[in-house]
């Protein structure tokens, strides 16, 4: 984008057009800034069903989802299978997940989300680096949180925003952006099923 803006400017400013190019340059600065605005959870306040964490990951939840590399290219598939257990008295849920890719990669996860205020928790697992966090609003879910992610024999941090979507009562759809460095190292797409 870059370069084609430096193309546009240049070719203005040959032309002698300054006054135009000014005005040029503040339309395209507009454009961009807009299209990077960012979404918060707050965005979807007035979105129904209203996402209660507790109640959807309590009991049995699958999935099946893909991981799609920085290129566009989807690379892994995988299933899960989500049992979780609300305590109403320490306001925690925990979540039991089993991941199995179709290449045979089995990864056991345990998630312990702990209910700061109406709208936020916290989020651990020994699979996470520090505390994660989660922001509730409206249908929407955002899971802030950096995973320890094994890639052959290393390891790496990769920063996670993630969004859940309750479409409705049993079903959410799930997309979450990896990052490493702020560099973009792909996404996950998902549909979880609450089993009644």
């Amino acid at each position: 984008y870059s370069r084609i803006i430096i193309n546009i400017i240049s070719k203005i400013m040959n032309l002698k057009l300054y006054p135009i190019a000014i005005k040029t340059i503040s339309l395209i600065l507009l454009i961009f800034s807009t299209a990077c605005s960012t979404i918060t959870v707050e965005d979807y306040k007035d979105r129904t069903p209203y996402f209660a964490i507790e109640k959807f990951f309590t009991g049995r939840v699958t999935a099946k989802g893909v991981f799609i590399n920085r290129s566009g290219l989807m690379q892994r598939e995988f299933e899960m299978i989500a049992d979780g257990k609300w305590d109403e008295n320490d306001k925690v849920l925990t979540i039991e997940e089993v991941l199995t890719f179709k290449d045979g990669e089995i990864v056991n996860r345990t998630y312990v989300i702990t209910r700061q205020n109406e709208n936020t928790w916290s989020l651990e697992s020994e699979d996470l680096v520090g505390v994660g966090t989660i922001k509730s609003s409206g249908n929407a879910l955002n899971w802030k949180y950096t995973l320890k992610q094994k890639v052959g024999d290393a390891v790496y941090h990769l920063d996670f925003d993630d969004w859940m979507y309750l479409y409705d009562d049993n079903t959410v759809i799930n997309k979450a952006v990896a990052s490493w460095y702020g560099i973009h190292a792909g996404e996950v797409i998902l549909q979880a099923i609450k089993l009644n």
